[in-house]
């Protein structure tokens, strides 16, 4: 998303979805980026099934990314156990 204005001196941000935040966090691979992963996942503001098939799309054309790699995070996602119909605490 693109944020630019007043308030940026009419330079421009690019701001990261939620999903993409947590693809990025997920391909890092270090301990803070899954924690971090691991804390939107369990308060609903990222999809494991929207972030399951990112890395797949990661693995089938980005050849600069070791497919061990997203095999690695589609593996911590799928025994991090997050329930996704579980309603979002407020």
């Amino acid at each position: 998303m693109k944020v630019q204005g007043p308030a940026t001196d009419l330079k421009i941000g690019w701001c990261l979805s939620p999903s993409d935040l947590a693809v990025a966090k997920l391909v890092a691979g270090r301990p803070k980026d899954l924690e971090f992963v691991a804390v939107m996942l369990r308060e609903s503001l990222v999809d494991r099934t929207q972030l399951s098939d990112a890395l797949q799309a990661i693995r089938r054309t980005d050849s600069r990314l070791s497919q061990q790699v997203c095999d690695d995070r589609l593996r911590w996602l799928q025994s991090a156990g997050f329930d996704q119909d579980r309603p979002r605490q407020t």
